[in-house]
């Protein structure tokens, strides 16, 4: 007697590109999973037994993975609990042929098999998957083309001077697919191009805006939904000043046409506004350079999205503070900012460029100035983008840039890579970038947030001793050996030896107990920047060199 066929778990997966006719009560996505339900029973004597989860896509492209029933699919295979994907046409799990091979590699990776109803083959075998490659490139194909073909007449009609449907421009409102002056809201424009020209800021102009209680244009959808209505972004400020749209021009790939829609700000004031911004903009290039003194500007944002700038401040007679510091924060909208609205510039360029300095596997110990400099243009170069969180620092790589990138795929590669930075950290794809995670302690002290980032203390990208620091542990060292030694019998003889006060001897005398690593640390300026010789002198120190750890990270 043969032994029982292994019971295998077929999930169905349907999909349409638009949601047109998703509300009859009886689809596409119906006719796709009774097709589908019937193969499956047709295999029931192979062991075929249908999970009764549906994974249905109405409205998604076949050109994206991000599809909801998809990455449920995908997260149940992972967990074990589907042995089949069956689907009515290969096209309807992707139209990619790079995402193809992503989902293929995923269900290999399980023990999943594919099948294709109105297609016959699985991919467990190198012919089914031949056949496959061969009917995406089609699908892909034909998605490319229709693309192009989309892509010519959006481009024919803009030249024509034609509105094509997107964002529809503040003082306009859409009748019979043509763009309609709306009186009020058209004299708002004027206005803010008005005011724009007075003030010759659009930071200005957004604060001025806000108090006058001027906001975007307010629509209702044919859904009913309500947009607009808010203050204004200096972003969309800087696209209004911008837009020819309000001189009746229609701007496209480089070229500017006359468009088939009314204009409704008078071209001597829109040519007046230009002109602002190609003064600023030519003040603007002709200022020295910030990235040498602040190495990650453009590149850092706090966690809702925000631009953080570079900032300075002066304390304590010529000593510079410098910081990167959220947009929101800037144009005095706290309340918007992210998690850390303000962030010293040297700790959080000590980890970044830490983080990739273990990247790149550079030597600290044989870096030289030169070095230090192409460090921080490598970084820029590799860095797409920085996300300050309140947990965490979020770097997005570009791994064509990375050494190793010719085998970045594969996961030894990245094993490679994390292998170089602290066990702390996360390192993984998402999307097209690698996404490194580093953990961070923040600490809000004297008005403003510090960071450390455990396991970073050691990599620092310009390393500042404090010499006031450097100087006390010297001292102390030197105070220590002369009580060992002999030269002096007690504390009150090493103080008039010294010629310092017994209070302040005992404190100092503090530093040469403190542990070797935060010793090292302090003398090569890898310390946390908020950390001072009064830290130290105005506390009691522990006694172990683990506790005494915790305190400077605390």
């Amino acid at each position: 007697m043969s032994p029982p066929k292994r019971s295998l778990r077929c999930a169905i997966y349907t999909r349409k590109s638009t949601e047109e006719g998703l509300d009859q009560a009886f689809n596409s996505l119906h006719a796709q999973r009774e097709a589908c339900e019937a193969y499956v029973k047709s295999q029931a004597g192979e062991g075929w037994a249908l999970v009764r989860t549906i994974y249905d896509d109405g409205g998604y492209s076949g050109g994206s993975m991000e599809r909801p029933a998809l990455q449920s699919l995908l997260t149940e295979i992972d967990g074990g609990h589907v042995d089949v994907v069956v689907v009515y046409k290969v096209d309807r799990l992707t139209r990619s042929l790079t995402d193809f091979a992503k989902i293929v590699e995923r269900f290999d990776k399980r023990g999943v098999s594919f099948v294709s109803v109105t297609q016959s083959f699985n991919t467990t075998t190198s012919m089914g998957r031949l056949t496959l490659n061969v009917l995406l490139s089609f699908a892909q194909f034909e998605r490319e083309v229709a693309g192009e073909r989309i892509r010519d007449k959006l481009s024919a009609s803009r030249k024509k001077g034609m509105w094509m449907g997107g964002s529809v421009p503040m003082g306009y409102d859409v009748v019979q697919r043509k763009l309609v002056p709306n009186p009020t809201e058209a004299e708002k424009v004027r206005q803010i191009f008005r005011r724009y020209v007075e003030l010759g800021s659009t930071r200005e102009l957004r604060l001025a805006l806000k108090a006058d209680g001027i906001v975007s244009q307010r629509r209702t959808a044919e859904s009913g939904r309500t947009t607009g209505g808010n203050p204004f972004s200096r972003g969309a400020l800087n696209h209004m000043i911008r837009n020819r749209v309000y001189v009746g021009e229609v701007f496209y790939k480089g070229g500017i046409y006359p468009g088939q829609h009314e204009a409704i700000v008078d071209r001597p004031l829109f040519d007046e506004a230009q002109a602002v911004v190609d003064e600023k903009r030519r003040v603007k290039l002709h200022r020295p350079s910030t990235t040498q003194k602040f190495p990650l500007t453009s590149l850092i944002f706090d966690d809702r999205g925000h631009p953080m700038a570079p900032s300075q401040s002066q304390k304590g007679g010529n000593r510079r503070y410098r910081y990167y510091v959220s947009r929101a924060l800037i144009d005095k909208d706290r309340g918007e900012a992210g998690s850390i609205p303000r962030v010293p510039a040297r700790a959080i360029e000590d980890i970044v460029i830490g983080a990739m300095h273990r990247i790149f596997e550079l030597q600290t110990s044989n870096e030289t100035g030169s070095d230090a400099i192409d460090l921080v243009a490598r970084t820029r170069t590799t860095v797409r983008r920085i996300e300050v969180g309140a947990s965490a620092i979020v770097l997005r790589l570009d791994p064509e840039v990375l050494d190793d990138h010719k085998h970045a795929t594969h996961h030894d590669a990245i094993d490679a890579l994390r292998s170089r930075l602290a066990t702390a950290c996360v390192l993984d794809w998402v999307r097209d970038d690698l996404v490194l995670s580093i953990p961070i302690r923040a600490k809000f002290r004297g008005g403003q947030h510090h960071i450390i980032a455990p396991g970073f203390g050691e990599m620092k990208s310009f390393p500042k001793p404090d010499a006031t620091m450097v100087r006390a542990i010297v001292r102390a060292h030197a105070w220590l050996k002369l009580l060992l030694d002999g030269t002096v019998a007690s504390m009150e003889d090493l103080a008039l030896h010294v010629r310092h006060e017994r209070v302040y001897v005992r404190r100092i005398l503090r530093l040469a107990f403190l542990s070797p690593t935060i010793t090292s640390d302090i003398i090569e300026g890898r310390q946390p920047e908020y950390l001072s010789l009064t830290d130290f002198i105005e506390r009691d120190l522990p006694k172990s060199w683990r506790d005494q750890l915790d305190m400077v990270l605390s």
